[in-house]
Formats: structure tokens, C-alpha cells, sequence
């Protein structure tokens, strides 16, 4: 059931004092119980912590903060305030350090502070902005008359046999069986007013933005929409 690869786990508590470290104590456990690989990202007394607790385990050392506590509450802020260069230098050279840990080619991050998060999820949101773009078939009209406008250019007029055609749907000409060409809807139009979409057994027209025009009287469309993986 195990045979195949384990998915690794990064955990990466704070080293502000050892309650984020002990915190993790239990979750690695867990993790390890049900046949993950966690690595161990961390610094100072908390790294050496989980060192001690699981040996066999890699770990990865991150920069220290050397953060010290105003001895009153009152003065948290301030002393907060007078820490916050050593945190800008720490935080950038964090970030160097996780992306060494990211090489150690792990499948999840768990962080115990916000902006080591929040980092994150700014680099999972660039990577989902690179995803795989595919195209999906929606429906299926027929070529019923083509329109030259002048100042509009090729209007096709269909008949939708099947599915849904949506406004910047993309578009395929097909005849005899062959794809001659495609572009994306810029209009969609029924009984001259612009719709969003249009469904089966309706008449509506488009205008492409594309270069083919090359539209015909009972050509078939073959209709796509975008989705991302």
C-alpha cells in the first residue's frame, strides 16, 4: 500500500522561544505515522529541539531573528519597533534559505508565522498564474448566412444544434470534416441585442477578432471554453 514515493512535508516553526517548536512536536508525529517525510526548517534552540526528538529526520537551519521581549507588556510595541531591522534582514534571507528547502523538492509547506505564509501563497499564486491553459468543447452550431458589413466586417449567423456558445468562446470552422481555421468571439449577438451566452436551439451571430474569415453556409462551429490546470 506504501510502495509508492512518500510526499514530503516542510514544517517550519518560529524560534521565538520553544512553544512554536513543542507545538510541532505532535503534527510531525502525526505526519510521520501516516507515512509522510517531513523535512524540519528552523534555527537557534527550536531547531535543535526537533533535532533531538527526531534524528532521523532532514532538517534545513534558517536564519536567526535574535529577537528579544520587552521585560513589559507596555513596551511590546516599542521593542518590536527597535527589532524590525533585524527582521527585514532576516525575513530576506529566510526566503533564500526556504527556496533551498523548496529544491529538497517538497509537495507541502506548514508554517507557524503569518508572513512566512503569506510569502507563500504569493508564490503558489504566481505559479497558478503559469498554469496549463486547455480548451474545452461547449457546443456545436451550423453556418446558416454569412453577413459583410462594412465597418464591422464578417458576421456568421448560426443555428446552435447543441451545447452553449459563449461570449469569448473560441471557435472552429469545420467542413468536409476538416478545421480550416478558428478565432475567438469578440460579439455575440441574438436578435440583435449582445448576450453572454447562447444555448441550444437558437439563432444568434458573432464577430471574430481573428484572422480567419474564411466562413461558409453550412459550415459547422465547433465551440471552446478556456479552463486552467
Amino acid at each position: 500500500m506504501y510502495n509508492q514515493p512518500k510526499k514530503r512535508i516542510l514544517v517550519a516553526p518560529l524560534n521565538w522561544g520553544l512553544g512554536h517548536a513543542t507545538r510541532c512536536i505532535p503534527l510531525i508525529q502525526a505526519l510521520v505515522n501516516n507515512h509522510f517525510e517531513p523535512v524540519i526548517a528552523s534555527d537557534g534552540v527550536a531547531l535543535k529541539l526537533l533535532q533531538k526528538e527526531f534524528p532521523e529526520l532532514e532538517t534545513v537551519e534558517l536564519p536567526s531573528y535574535n529577537i528579544t521581549y520587552a521585560k513589559k507588556g507596555q513596551f511590546f510595541k516599542l521593542k518590536m519597533l527597535q527589532n524590525s531591522p533585524k527582521l527585514i534582514k532576516a525575513i530576506k534571507a529566510e526566503k533564500k534559505a526556504l527556496n533551498v528547502a523548496r529544491d529538497k523538492k517538497v509537495d507541502v509547506l506548514i508554517f507557524d508565522i503569518i508572513y512566512k505564509m503569506i510569502e507563500y501563497l504569493e508564490d503558489l499564486l504566481q505559479s497558478k498564474r503559469e498554469a496549463v491553459v486547455t480548451w474545452k468543447k461547449t457546443g456545436e452550431a451550423v453556418v446558416r448566412k454569412i453577413f459583410d458589413i462594412k465597418g464591422l466586417g464578417i458576421i456568421v449567423g448560426c443555428y446552435l444544434r447543441d451545447g452553449v456558445c459563449s461570449r469569448n468562446s473560441k471557435v472552429e470552422c469545420v467542413r468536409n470534416n476538416q478545421v480550416l481555421g478558428e478565432g475567438m468571439i469578440n460579439s455575440l449577438q441574438r436578435e440583435r441585442k449582445v448576450v453572454k451566452e447562447i444555448h441550444a436551439g437558437y439563432e444568434f451571430a458573432f464577430i471574430t477578432k481573428d484572422d480567419f474569415q474564411d466562413w461558409q453556409e453550412d459550415d459547422t462551429i465547433i465551440c471552446y471554453t478556456q479552463t486552467k490546470e
